[in-house]
């Protein structure tokens, strides 16, 4: 609450994202929260006006991300994190997909040109919505560690770079 009003005092244009989301099971440990769970209490506890859009991370590595698996992909939720928004007057609010991608080598990796058709399948049906705000992809460039990026680790370009460029995001 102090930071909303911090920022807005400082920037009356920023805009707040409610962080980075992303699936995971509700455990009673507190070490995760169920995203729509969480958001469902913030609102409940009165917070819904402190903040101006969503951050979500809806990773759905290997699954394409129209693939129905609830326990991974959340992107089957999102007209659902939506429609939680809207009944309670936060229609006006976008969701901003933050972090997306897949990797291309490692757990849960698929092939390059797997993750550049998955990544357009992915932004046009985010960002053929009505409540889309900007789409992000990880990483720009693969490292030793991670694989999710546009570029391979030697600076070359996998397919998904040529997507992104000629997708809106």
């Amino acid at each position: 609450q102090s930071g909303y009003k911090a920022i807005h005092s400082a920037d009356s244009h920023a805009v707040v994202l409610l962080g980075g989301l992303s699936r995971c099971p509700n455990l009673d440990n507190g070490q995760a929260y169920d995203p729509y769970v969480f958001r469902s209490d913030l609102y409940s506890g009165g917070f819904g006006r402190f903040f101006d859009a969503v951050a979500l991370h809806p990773y759905s590595a290997p699954d394409a991300p129209l693939t129905n698996d609830p326990g991974v992909n959340m992107f089957p939720d999102l007209p659902a994190f939506y429609s939680l928004m809207q009944s309670k007057g936060d229609g006006a609010k976008k969701i901003w997909v933050t972090e997306y991608g897949y990797p291309t080598r490692g757990t849960d990796s698929v092939t390059e040109q797997q993750q550049s058709d998955y990544l357009a399948t992915a932004i046009q049906a985010i960002m053929g919505q009505s409540w889309a705000g900007p789409f992000f992809v990880y990483n720009w460039q693969d490292d030793s560690t991670q694989s999710f990026g546009l570029l391979r680790q030697d600076g070359s370009a996998k397919p998904a770079l040529t997507v992104f460029e000629e997708s809106p995001h």
